[in-house]
């Protein structure tokens, strides 16, 4: 088998396959114009998609974290604040000694912020803290090379390739997108808009030359305070169609995209309530590509001794866009709920912990945290539900080189039921996994003493584990007298008998 020239010689190579943890402190003062902080109930976290940079032996992201605080001020209304804090995270690459750093370098990086710790210092300034976990991947480009050595004649050599089925991977980030739209208020009396936050759902991704094409919808919610002061929560989707540009999209590309919200906004314009969001859209794209390799070689002139050793390289699994319903009928006190409590908000954020090959399905498996806000005796307040989560698809399963997935809440609702708490909440996931691809390639090849000329007829008997080739490499014969001399074709069986020189 010989090398064909349209098929790839190039493997990726992973050089850095890391977890990070990162923190990011800020301290907020309210201004003038927004209420004081009588108690502060819950403080959201939103991260803006990072931005890579590969220099300097790191693989380097940075982005934003997006705190908002919805708390009551000192007349017992909600409110809400919004500020920001920069991170920074990054990781070493390994110094594989086969690889160009001076070639192109793909990162990747799931992030997720973990727990978060907030402190009212005074009636108008808040501390917080929240800590960030990071999965960090790079690849860089790696062609295997055989070290021949020894006195030998390149015509004499007889040079077995193999084809590797192979991810080609690509990403890319857009530039800050921005859209619009508008609700009507559905109480009576004088609106006031508290807060409003969001997430970004994919429903569509293609791939083309050069780019990702992503539609889908900014799904807000706008908690409003109603005319007897009882708040009471709107939601609206803003569709968007996107290109997001990058090296290495091709058409009929397996992909995946997600997305991050930047700032949002919903004021009260002419007895309308105007939207903004402000978002940035992630694609990754995966394909195999067939990687040719020398598995191994041998001199028909003199005696060869070779080595070889394993590669593992990653194999396109999985790119899916779906999503799944996380439900909940428990009684009110498992929660500390109240009977008379009356459900305002439902907010979900969820984490993936594993990715398990069970039973010929992929699982993703994690946990999902509800957050409920409600009224109680005229109090605000809020709890936390976790919610173990476990997403089964089908797919090519197989021992997991590396994943990554994004989750967000889509919608939901939650209700007191009788004595019991009833929550439906959807959840949105984005997934792209890797399997693990094994291939033995040829490392070295050592030339010694000649092989002496045979004149004699000689008759090999294969056993049921020889191969055309071991025979050839057994007898030092080339694999071109060996099919002349017993009439095989490239794809023929052997027989009995093999006729080897004569």
């Amino acid at each position: 088998m010989n090398f064909s020239e349209s098929v790839s010689r190039t493997l990726p190579l992973s050089i850095c396959d890391r977890q990070v943890g990162g923190e990011v402190a800020v301290e907020y003062l309210l201004p003038d114009y927004e209420a004081e902080i009588r108690r502060l109930l819950r403080v959201t976290v939103t991260p803006t998609l990072p931005v890579s940079y590969v220099g300097a032996g790191n693989a380097a992201f940075s982005g934003t974290l997006c705190f908002e605080m919805l708390y009551v001020s000192p007349e017992g209304k909600l409110c809400t604040a919004k500020t920001t804090g920069d991170y920074e995270l990054s990781a070493p690459l390994d110094k594989e000694a086969d690889v160009d750093y001076a070639d192109e370098i793909l990162a990747f990086c799931d992030l997720s912020p973990e727990a978060t710790v907030s402190r009212v210092l005074s009636p108008r300034k808040v501390s917080l803290k929240c800590r960030l976990r990071a999965k960090i991947r790079a690849y860089g480009r790696h062609t295997p090379t055989e070290i021949l050595s020894g006195d030998f004649s390149p015509e004499g050599i007889e040079r077995l390739a193999d084809t590797a089925s192979v991810a080609r991977m690509a990403s890319a980030l857009s530039e800050e997108i921005e859209v619009f739209g508008e609700l009507e208020p559905t109480r009576a009396g004088e609106p006031r808009v508290i807060g409003c936050e969001g997430c970004v759902h994919l429903s569509e991704v293609t791939s083309e030359e050069g780019a990702a094409l992503c539609r889908g919808e900014v799904a807000l919610r706008v908690l409003m305070d109603g005319e007897e002061g009882t708040p009471y929560q709107l939601s609206a989707r803003l569709p968007f169609a996107e290109r997001v540009e990058g090296e290495g999209f091709r058409e009929g590309m397996s992909l995946r995209a997600y997305g991050s919200l930047g700032d949002t906004t919903a004021e009260l314009q002419d007895g309308k309530i105007a939207l903004r969001a402000a978002l940035r859209l992630g694609a990754e794209g995966q394909e195999n590509t067939p990687v040719s390799f020398t598995r191994d070689l041998y001199s028909t002139r003199h005696e060869t001794a070779t080595t070889y050793e394993k590669r593992r390289y990653p194999h396109a699994a999985l790119c899916r866009t779906g999503n799944f319903t996380q439900s909940l009928y428990e009684p009110l006190e498992a929660y500390d709920i109240p009977a008379d409590a009356e459900i305002l908000e439902l907010t979900a954020t969820a984490r993936a912990e594993d990715l398990l090959c069970d039973r010929g399905k992929w699982a993703l498996v994690g946990e999902t945290r509800l957050c409920l806000l409600f009224l109680t005796g005229g109090e605000y307040k809020t709890t936390e539900i976790p919610l173990p989560f476990r997403y089964e698809m089908e797919g090519e399963c197989g021992e997991v080189e590396s994943y990554f997935a994004d989750l967000h809440m889509t919608g939901g609702r939650a209700r007191v039921d009788g004595a019991r708490l009833a929550v439906d909440c959807e959840m949105g996931v984005s997934l792209r996994v890797c399997t693990v691809g094994e291939a033995t390639v040829l490392k070295e090849a050592s030339f010694g003493a000649r092989v002496p000329v045979c004149e004699d007829y000689v008759v090999c008997f294969p056993t049921p584990n020889d191969s055309l080739w071991e025979i050839g490499k057994r007898y030092h014969t080339p694999l071109s007298r060996l099919r002349a001399l017993n009439s095989l074709g490239e794809t023929d069986t052997l027989g009995n008998y093999l006729i080897v020189n004569g």
